[in-house]
Formats: structure tokens, C-alpha cells, sequence
């Protein structure tokens, strides 16, 4: 798979240089008569849609390097395809589970250790009529924000495009609302305020989109990093968001769990904003915590026993327990072990 931002690039190219009828013959030409046909919804208003939707079925079925090598053939002279080839062939990693939902190394050689609770709500939340919003929530350096890999890593696989938003880079509505509209391709141009609250304006923007959103493929968007700042003690403290802000966030959340749309789910990673207790009541909770010796020894275990390496489960344990001598180890130390490790047992 391919990152979400080399997506968009994939996707600017492909609308760049092939109109729409020699992108059909093209995709038609690559995978077989009607392929377009089965792959683009009927409800894609625009040639952008279209590819996008063209795009995430090549990454979630992972036909987007024969895509990739095909535009190569044909534009030779585009350097952005040799950055792509580079990015997907350092991405490939062959599963350790039939499961996407139970991976333990994902793009890039990335471990994910743990987080049961979090794969059991995924399934939940990609199923049909499954629950709206998702709240991560856990102390400083537990891996809040590193659930996007595992949402993206999964999303794909159940017919979902994921989407990450730093609310700290866009930190008011219409900032929000510009990038998520810009993010799916749609047109960014809001309206300005009028004689009203910042709230009632917040709305307003959620309805529009809203109704954008509601029209496209299934997505769940990820709204993170908070504004925050860090106390002399390490503590952190949060922030207030800008005024409208939260009101934003909360209609849009609302609209979907309102009219049970199956294409759209919410994730909040450490949102301090009460919900309104109707989404409350729906809402599925995650506490991130920092892995343990057994979590991480299972993880290193699933992949040696799905590459077939000659390594056995008292040597790995001897390993882990070699790296946890050393007092105060953070989340980060235990990725690098582990990857490391990984690294090492694979070659």
C-alpha cells in the first residue's frame, strides 16, 4: 500500500495527463473489459472521484505497482512515478495473518504490538450499521496518535478510504472544513461568516460537508493532535479549541450517526469536548497503553512463524527480557527493539 499522501499524487497525475476516456481504455487495458465499470460507483460525480476511487481499489487490492509500472511505460518522462515505484516496493510487506485486522507488521516494516481493544472496534466500526464515532484516549507515549497505521492499515481491506486531520495545523472550522473538502477532491470554496455565532457558522460548514461527504465512497476521518502544550513538570495540559470548532466536529459526527450513514466514521484521538449524550451512548472507547514483554514477544513470534525462521520462543524471550534490564524504557524504545529485532531474525 501507499501512503495517502502519494495517493493524491497518483491521483493528480493520472487526471493530468489521461482525459477521462483514455483513462477507461487505459484501466480497462491494465485489468480487463469492464473494470472501470466495476470499480467506479455510479454516484462519482467528477473524473477526480473516479480516479480516486480507481486509485484506493489498486491500493486495497494491491495491483497499484502493475498501475504504477503501466504509467511508466506510457509517460516515461514523469519522475514522479519513479518516487512512487520506490515508495511501493519499500512498502510491500508480505502479511504474517490472513486478517488485516490482526497484523503486527504493517507498511514499511512498521510493528504494531498489541491494541486488542482497537482491532476488535474496527471490525465493529467497518461492519454494516457498525458504530459512528471512536474515542483513543491513554496517558502520554502510549501510541495514541500511532493508531492511524493500524485505521489505515485496515481500512482499505474493509472498503474504507481513512483520512488524518492535525487539528493543531488547522485549528479553526474553516480551516478544518477546507482540507477535509480538499482531501476528497471537492470544491473548497465556503462561505464567509455572516450576522451570526461562530458556532451557528460551524454548523453550517459541517453541512456542507457533509452532504459532500455523504455522496463519495465509505471514509472514516481521524481527527488529531489537539492543541496541546507542555507543562515545566512533563505534564501536558490541553487547550481550548477555537471558538466553533468543536461545534464543527460535533455536527459532523451527529449528521452521521443521525441518518445511519454507513459511509462515514469519525475517530478522535484525545478529544476533551463532551459529546452531546446521544453519540455517548454510541460511542466506542480505546485506551492506548504502552505494550508489555508478552505483547511484544507474540508480535515477534507471529511474524517468525509466518516467514518460516528457525529462531524459538526462549531465544526471543531471552532477547525481550535483555531489553527491558534497562529501567524507563518509553513507547518508542520498544518499536525500535522490536523492529530492530525483526530486522535482525529476518536478515
Amino acid at each position: 500500500m501507499i501512503s495517502e499522501q502519494r495517493q493524491e499524487v497518483l491521483v493528480g497525475l493520472i487526471t493530468t495527463v489521461l482525459p477521462r476516456v483514455d483513462a477507461i481504455n487505459f484501466i480497462d487495458g491494465l485489468r480487463g473489459s469492464g473494470t472501470w465499470v466495476a470499480i467506479v460507483p455510479s454516484t462519482q460525480v467528477t473524473y477526480l472521484n473516479e480516479i480516486q476511487a480507481v486509485v484506493r481499489k489498486a491500493n486495497a487490492e494491491n495491483w497499484e505497482r502493475p498501475l504504477v509500472d503501466a504509467l511508466v511505460t506510457k509517460f516515461p518522462a514523469r519522475i514522479e512515478l519513479a518516487t512512487l515505484l520506490r515508495e511501493i516496493d519499500r512498502s510491500i510487506v508480505p502479511p504474517t495473518c490472513a486478517n488485516a485486522v490482526d497484523e503486527v507488521l504493517l507498511g514499511a516494516g512498521r510493528p504494531f504490538v498489541n491494541r486488542s481493544s482497537l482491532r476488535a472496534h474496527l471490525v465493529e466500526m467497518m461492519s454494516a450499521r457498525g458504530s459512528i464515532v471512536l474515542l483513543i484516549d491513554g496517558a502520554a507515549k502510549t501510541g495514541k496518535s500511532y493508531s492511524f497505521y493500524l485505521i489505515n492499515h485496515v481500512a482499505p481491506t474493509k472498503g474504507f478510504e481513512a483520512h488524518k486531520f492535525s487539528v493543531m495545523t488547522c485549528q479553526k472550522p474553516a480551516e478544518l472544513a477546507a482540507e477535509i473538502l480538499d482531501r476528497i477532491g471537492a470544491p473548497t470554496d465556503l462561505p464567509l461568516i455572516g450576522n451570526e455565532s461562530a458556532e451557528r457558522w460551524a454548523e453550517k460548514l459541517a453541512t456542507i460537508v457533509y452532504n459532500k461527504l455523504k455522496n463519495g465512497p465509505p471514509r472514516i476521518l481521524v481527527f488529531d493532535d489537539f492543541p496541546v502544550t507542555q507543562l515545566p513538570d512533563g505534564s501536558v495540559l490541553d487547550l481550548p479549541l477555537p471558538d466553533g470548532t468543536a461545534s464543527f466536529l460535533i455536527r459532523l459526527t451527529t449528521y452521521a450517526d443521525q441518518e445511519l450513514n454507513d459511509g462515514l466514521r469519525i475517530v478522535f484521538t484525545r478529544f476533551r469536548v463532551p459529546l452531546p449524550v446521544d453519540l455517548e451512548d454510541v460511542a466506542l472507547r480505546d485506551e492506548a497503553q504502552i505494550f508489555t514483554r508478552e505483547h511484544m514477544i507474540d508480535a515477534v513470534m507471529q511474524v517468525a512463524g509466518a516467514r518460516h525462521w528457525s529462531v524459538s520462543k526462549a531465544a526471543i524471550e531471552n532477547k525481550v527480557d535483555e531489553f527491558h534490564l534497562t529501567p524507563n524504557r518509553t513507547l518508542n524504545d520498544g518499536f525500535r527493539f522490536v523492529r530492530d529485532l525483526l530486522r535482525q531474525l529476518g536478515g
